[in-house]
């Protein structure tokens, strides 16, 4: 969904251990996050192939429309303040540029969830020790669809959206374009 090509300008916005930026492509791959241990993992797996930094996605340190794609993926759920990472990466997207964006409904798990244990299923589907809530402890927002839109406002044109898995979907995966 990236669509991303060799030329162009890659940031991942809460990197982590470099996952999704050892699957770009790319002349110039960035990382930024806010943890030193992810950081870390990153530059361990990706070499001098990306420059990863610690940084807060609030404030990045990155010049205006410096990137083509951007991507971040569940991450704006760890956020304190969703609304200004996106002001950040509108900022940082060059116009044309693509940013993908996803988030875990958290809803729709425990509507999932719920169902499992009114089915009897739970013990099957999350074994038979397992805490029959789901975590979300570590995430200081709330996210659902309509959430996400709200927080990216008009600050970014939707392109697509395509839910995860297709039956029962739980994640989003959006598309936006910068076009102002």
């Amino acid at each position: 969904r990236l669509e991303a090509r060799a030329e162009h300008r890659i940031l991942d916005v809460g990197c982590g251990a470099g996952n999704l930026l050892a699957q770009l492509p790319g002349v110039e791959r960035h990382g930024i996050d806010l943890s030193e241990f992810m950081c870390k993992r990153a530059v361990e797996r990706l070499g001098t192939s990306a420059k990863v930094i610690k940084g807060d996605a609030e404030h990045m340190p990155y010049e205006d429309a410096s990137f083509d794609r951007i991507v971040s993926s569940s991450m704006l759920s760890h956020c304190l303040h969703p609304e200004k990472v996106i002001a950040e990466i509108r900022r940082v997207t060059k116009p044309g540029g693509r940013v993908v964006l996803s988030i875990s409904d958290e809803d729709q798990i425990e509507r999932g969830m719920g169902w499992a244990r009114s089915l009897g299923l739970s013990g099957l589907l999350f074994g038979k020790d397992q805490r029959q809530t789901y975590n979300v402890e570590y995430h200081l927002h709330r996210f659902s669809l309509a959430r996400l839109r709200e927080v990216v406002g008009d600050q970014l044109t939707e392109i697509t959206r395509t839910g995860v898995p297709f039956v029962f979907p739980v994640h989003s995966i959006v598309v936006y374009l910068r076009t102002k």
